[in-house]
């Protein structure tokens, strides 16, 4: 492939795995809008993001057989196009169920580029260059989550909700026919069975958990039947995955590859690390609009720099594989994440706005420059013929991580906020004496309705604050206890010579 047309496939391809992932992100920014619209509660309107995220996760499943069974080239196309015309019924619909429908549609539809598009990328290099692969398709999809809300704030703001999935059709038209005209074709693995047991089996674990992890904060969890109907459904769904697998003579996954020690340990660390990044990240947001009052657009801009860095931090990364032992640089990229986070620990109700742009961008430069060696790392050792169906458990196990992530995050600091508000306001009484020692405001009057009224709001907000810095220094913890995981990775080169190359 020449260079020209390399240029071209991989701009098509991370284009399109771009697209998607910001619109996994930005339709959050319009829920209030569609909830006006649709006249929905907050927990109706809540499965719009629900639906998409267990489609995704579900998409995923399948994409690594059918990208083999079918061809990489015209199964991408046809997940492409058929993600296009979803995102053009979402803008399009009339009812919330409609548009759920529609949603999930968009999420288990276009999940398969992900997972693709790494693929074709990573093929686009010769081996000891995996890692300038791994950047450039880490350039598009991490930026996404920082993009999306930034989009949908202006649409939001400019335009009516619905061009927030209207934006993907001048957007993936154009991307869709550079695929058709420059994806090079792939041989199909035609004799390869379908394993419809092992395939469904999976899936259904996948959305049964996911659909527990999303709705039970909101339902408290397991004090609801549909909740632990969904755990049960879950649990069983992965015994029965796991028993078949392990005893079918041609089974969905091929469970030999899991034998390579990097891509086991990969898996495993690719899952905390999505469980990291995330969910930083969603509170950051909701701590800046609800305790700062930033609107979204200028929520977006403070943000932006986070973007600049994980691309610093991909550059930097391609660099380093030249040099150094990937397992320093992997070891580096989770330090400055734990060392940004427990910066974030430190932070006041007077943060500004150059705090957060700086920390945010620290942690995008180490989200970079992890993101490209774990990947790079995990596939390193691994048998060629194994590496569409490794790229695809790799993205399934990080947005797993993802989504437990942020709804552990968001569901911590709910509770932490109602408890650390109840300890605080038990000091607060006009018999504490060491309330006559400060300078009380007026407002603050606990004589008067007003001034109770204005004084719990106050708590409220410390009590949140105290929530989110000790969700940031728990981020803190759990980085510094990953970095000893990833010393288990075989050292040496970057990319070994293995069989099948």
């Amino acid at each position: 492939m020449g260079r020209g047309r390399r240029f071209l496939v991989l701009f098509f391809v991370v284009m399109a795995a771009a697209t998607y992932e910001i619109n996994m992100t930005n339709a959050a920014v319009i829920l209030p809008h569609m909830q006006g619209a649709f006249s929905a509660t907050k927990d109706q309107i809540a499965w719009v993001v629900t639906a998409f995220i267990v489609g995704m996760l579900m998409g995923f499943a399948w994409s690594g057989w059918c990208s083999d069974r079918f061809g990489r080239r015209g199964f991408f196309l046809a997940c492409l196009g058929a993600y296009i015309a979803a995102s053009y019924m979402c803008g399009a619909a009339d009812s919330l169920e409609e548009e759920v429908a529609w949603r999930f549609a968009q999420g288990v539809l276009g999940a398969p580029m992900m997972p693709i598009s790494h693929a074709i990328v990573l093929d686009s290099f010769p081996r000891e260059k995996m890692a300038t692969g791994n950047a450039i398709w880490g350039i598009g999809i991490m930026v996404g989550p920082v993009l999306g809300p930034v989009v949908g704030g202006y649409i939001a703001e400019f335009a009516v909700w619905r061009w927030v999935f209207y934006f993907n059709l001048p957007v993936g038209i154009p991307v869709l026919l550079g695929c058709l005209a420059f994806l090079p074709r792939t041989p199909r693995m035609s004799s390869r069975p379908f394993d419809w047991f092992g395939c469904l089996a999976l899936t259904v674990a996948i959305g049964a958990f996911q659909l527990m992890i999303n709705r039970g904060e909101r339902l408290d969890w397991f004090a609801s039947t549909e909740v632990i109907v969904e755990a049960v459904v879950a649990a069983i769904a992965v015994y029965l995955f796991v028993v078949h697998i392990t005893t079918t003579r041609h089974p969905f996954v091929r469970i030999e590859m899991f034998r390579d020690r990097n891509l086991a340990l990969g898996l495993a660390i690719a899952l905390v690390w999505g469980f990291l990044l995330h969910g930083v990240l969603v509170l950051i947001s909701i701590m800046m609009q609800e305790l700062r009052g930033y609107p979204v657009i200028t929520l977006g801009e403070v943000l932006a720099p986070r973007g600049v860095g994980v691309m610093a931090g991909n550059i930097v990364a391609i660099q380093a594989a030249r040099y150094l032992d990937p397992r320093y640089t992997m070891a580096s990229a989770v330090l400055l994440i734990a060392g940004s986070s427990w910066i974030m620990a430190q932070w006041t109700l007077d943060v500004t706005p150059w705090e957060v742009a700086w920390s945010g961008a620290l942690q995008g430069f180490g989200t970079g420059l992890g993101f490209v060696t774990l990947a790079s790392k995990t596939l390193s050792t691994l048998d060629q013929r194994y590496r569409n169906e490794a790229l695809t458990f790799y993205n399934l196990t990080t947005f797993v991580g993802i989504g437990t992530g942020i709804t552990f995050a968001v569901s911590l600091v709910t509770r932490n906020t109602s408890g650390f508000h109840a300890l605080l306001a038990e000091a607060i009484s006009p018999h504490n004496k060491m309330l006559r020692f400060f300078d009380v405001p007026d407002a603050w009057d606990t004589g008067s309705e007003a001034g109770r009224a204005a004084l719990d709001a106050m708590i409220v907000q410390q009590a949140a604050m105290i929530s989110y810095l000790n969700y940031f220094f728990l981020i803190t913890v759990i980085a510094v206890a990953t970095v000893p995981l990833i010393f288990l990775f075989k050292g040496g080169r970057m990319f070994a010579n293995t069989p099948g190359h």
